[in-house]
């Protein structure tokens, strides 16, 4: 909880959190751009960003391995948001008798843990835990509209070589687009959304809400930084409010390929072989 203040904190203007750590516990709950390496020699202190793959490397080098073996798990994700969704989705279905494992219970039990990547430090974290010898789980945006080649096709290729990895891309945009619209339209009525495949649901829904308010501005007259800060207080909305919202059936309803349950149960099936 602590962590999570801090990170909503970092993302109003003006305002910057530094931790300081030396345990892998805290360091893996954050992606590679949040993470800094310090180092001190005779030219002075130095610092390296975690989106360095030099840098990066040298971070779990010094870092060390995880502290404990009782993970049976680990699933990337491209962010927090993502965890969140996952997290209250199973926990959803796991509550309604379904056989899908509920994530934060098992994340708290310290069997499960969640790695959040960032769409551009995928790459660099593919192999960050083959060491491990656990499964390995990736849920991946498709982003783009098909016949295109999702985004990170070549990524998910690569990870699905490899023994006990599994990459799954999603069959919709990204995950907000597995929250039906109906639920958004309940609370805001002048939601643009269609509730298609590759509509930009965060866009939309911070829009609505930025509409919905006694702001005078026009959202499109409203500058980037603005409107980037609005989409990303939305998509948190999106992904703990809204998704709170979701029932098994109307999971059903939007997602027609079944991507969800599909995920959770194989995921379930590695946590309790």
């Amino acid at each position: 909880m602590l962590i999570d203040a801090f990170e909503d904190l970092a993302e109003d203007s003006g305002c910057q959190i530094m931790l300081t750590t030396h345990t892998p516990v805290l360091a893996r709950r954050f992606n590679q751009r949040s993470l800094r390496l310090v180092t001190k020699d005779d030219s002075g202190t130095n610092v390296s960003n975690g989106e360095d793959q030099e840098a990066f490397e040298n971070i779990v080098y010094t870092l060390g391995v995880l502290p404990d073996h009782d993970v049976k798990v680990f699933i990337g994700v491209e962010g927090k948001n993502d965890i969140n969704f996952l997290r209250i989705i199973s926990k959803i279905l796991n509550n309604t008798g379904e056989n899908i494992p509920d994530l934060k219970k098992e994340e708290a039990e310290g069997k499960l843990v969640f790695v959040p990547l960032g769409g551009s430090s995928i790459e660099l974290c593919i192999s960050r835990l083959e060491g491990f010898n656990r499964p390995e789980y990736y849920i991946i945006d498709r982003d783009t509209i098909p016949p295109t080649t999702p985004r990170y096709q070549s990524i998910a290729d690569e990870i699905n070589e490899r023994d006990n990895c599994t990459a799954w891309i999603t069959s919709k945009k990204e995950l907000e687009n597995y929250i039906h619209k109906d639920l958004i339209i309940a609370t805001y009525q002048g939601y643009a959304g269609q509730g298609t495949d590759f509509e930009d649901v965060p866009s939309l829904f911070a829009q609505a809400v930025h509409e919905a308010s006694d702001s005078e501005i026009n959202w499109t007259a409203l500058d980037e930084v603005k409107r980037d800060k609005k989409i990303s207080r939305g998509k948190k909305r999106l992904n703990t409010e809204f998704a709170s919202m979701m029932t098994p059936d109307i999971l059903t309803e939007i997602d027609s390929n079944n991507d969800i349950r599909t995920w959770l149960t194989e995921i379930g099936n590695a946590l309790s072989p």
